[in-house]
């Protein structure tokens, strides 16, 4: 999934290079940071393959189960960055000229970025969430 946000990352950075511009120097490096961020992660990700996981440790308490604050948070961060995918779109879609274009393609690399995050997290969840396990289950 975040390989599918660094292509897209790279798409818009591309697009925005290329546009006649005079302000994009903070979108190039809004894209920029971004792309870093991805890169970052996915550094950490292949690093901390063989070690326990830290994310284990926040998603769940020590009892096993689901640990609600950080849910919490990560379900308001889900929501902001959908609305946040709808407000690009939408900027795309209906102010069809170039600075809006340009900032709409920032607004969706961040927005696409925190939901996929927060996507990773709830399957994170649903994945390793300790069920109770019964002989009857083998049964059925």
């Amino acid at each position: 999934m975040i390989f599918l946000n660094l292509g897209f990352v790279g798409y818009s950075l591309s697009f925005i290079a290329m546009s006649p511009n005079q302000n994009q120097i903070i979108s190039i490096v809004a894209c920029a940071a971004a792309a870093l961020m991805m890169i970052f992660e996915i550094v950490l990700i292949l690093r901390g393959g063989k070690r326990e996981s830290a994310m284990y440790k926040i998603a769940f308490n020590p009892n096993g189960k689901i640990n609600n604050v950080p849910l919490i948070a990560v379900s308001v961060f889900a929501v902001f960055g959908l609305g946040l995918i709808v407000l690009g779109t939408l900027l795309n879609i209906y102010k069809h000229f170039e600075p809006n274009i340009s900032s709409s393609l920032v607004i969706l690399i961040v927005a696409v970025y925190l939901v996929s995050n927060c996507l990773i997290y709830y399957l994170y969840c649903l994945m390793f969430k300790k069920r109770e396990f019964k002989l009857e289950d083998l049964l059925k």
